[in-house]
């Protein structure tokens, strides 16, 4: 039997059954009864500002904000840097260059296999020029191998003198050095990236702190200052600095260096800001940065004064009076 036809028969084989189960004249079976559901539970009120808190919770802590707003510098170490600076390499090597050579401030130069093209300077600082390339003597048999020098004998030697970077128009020249840059365009981003980074960190945790501490003890000259004598003009230079920094993530990281370092060192000297220098240096702040931290603290109590020699000496030697036994 066909399996459709023997599920059928099945079915109706099992309905009279089912029927026959009930005896005759009973009432019908009620039906069940329906499981009662839990409610469900409604959903949470969203937070509304400024409402009281639940009962039996915390309130929060409002969170803290600064008077100027710092974004995020990602710094870099110097292994990001280097691997950074092999794919600009790579970049390089796929355009056909190859590194002569290294000058002694670290610059690499790179040559082009082709004459013409232009040579590339790539600088630890963290950009690159490029230049025309100079003449090159170098044999025109393909290789490794020494003996390829062999065809730069005489009457040959000519063939090996390269003086295509020479001679290149300016026009075809700047073309090429356009191609040059945009192919490289984003491993030479990523890389000065990397270096300015972690230039301006150790700018601004290391260098500055220094001479900022150099000035205030010694007086030195502070970015392109004169000398500076006194605690006050030493205070105004530091002021002044702290307020012409430009409006941008870096020149607010160098605000607050300078202002920790007055607030922690200058405030907690014989010499502090002064609240007329203060008001007068947020007058004049550019981005709207303000110097606040705390009232300046009172000037020490002067010293007593040392007696002098003269003044001692009528007190050392006065007489002891002798006024005799004591008693009756």
């Amino acid at each position: 039997m066909p399996q459709p036809i023997a599920l059928l028969a099945l079915a109706l084989s099992a309905a009279p059954a089912r029927a026959a189960d009930t005896p005759a004249g009973a009432p019908p079976a009620a039906p069940p009864a329906a499981v009662e559901e839990e409610p469900a539970s409604a959903p949470p009120a969203p937070a509304t500002e400024g409402a009281p808190p639940p009962d039996g919770a915390a309130p929060e802590a409002p969170a803290a904000e600064d008077d100027e707003t710092i974004a995020e510098i990602v710094v870099f170490g110097e292994l990001e840097i280097a691997r950074r600076r092999r794919a600009l390499n790579n970049r390089l090597r796929a355009q056909g260059y190859k590194e002569k050579k290294k000058k002694k401030d670290g610059t690499a130069v790179w040559r082009p296999e082709t004459a013409w093209k232009p040579s590339v300077e790539v600088h630890e600082e963290g950009f690159v020029v490029m230049k025309r390339s100079p003449v090159r003597f170098e044999s025109y048999v393909k290789g490794t191998s020494p003996a390829r020098w062999i065809a730069c004998t005489p009457p040959f030697i000519v063939m090996c003198v390269r003086i295509g970077g020479q001679v290149v128009s300016k026009a075809r020249l700047d073309a090429q050095k356009s191609r040059v840059a945009t192919s490289m365009d984003a491993e030479l981003d990523a890389w000065t990236a990397a270096v300015t980074a972690t230039s301006m960190k150790e700018r601004i945790e290391v260098q500055l702190p220094a001479a900022l501490d150099e000035t205030w003890r010694t007086g030195a000259p502070f970015e392109g200052s004169g000398p500076l004598p006194t605690p006050a003009d030493r205070r105004q230079a530091f002021l002044d600095f702290w307020g012409s920094r430009a409006c941008t993530n870096e020149g607010a990281l160098v605000r607050r260096a300078v202002s920790d370092f007055l607030a922690y060192e200058v405030q907690e000297s014989a010499h502090p800001v002064t609240e007329a220098e203060r008001s007068a240096a947020n007058a004049a702040a550019t981005c709207g940065a303000r110097l606040d931290f705390g009232p300046s603290p009172a000037p020490a109590p002067a010293a007593p004064a040392t007696p002098s020699p003269a003044e001692k000496a009528p007190a050392e030697a006065a007489p002891l009076l002798d006024e005799g036994p004591v008693g009756p």
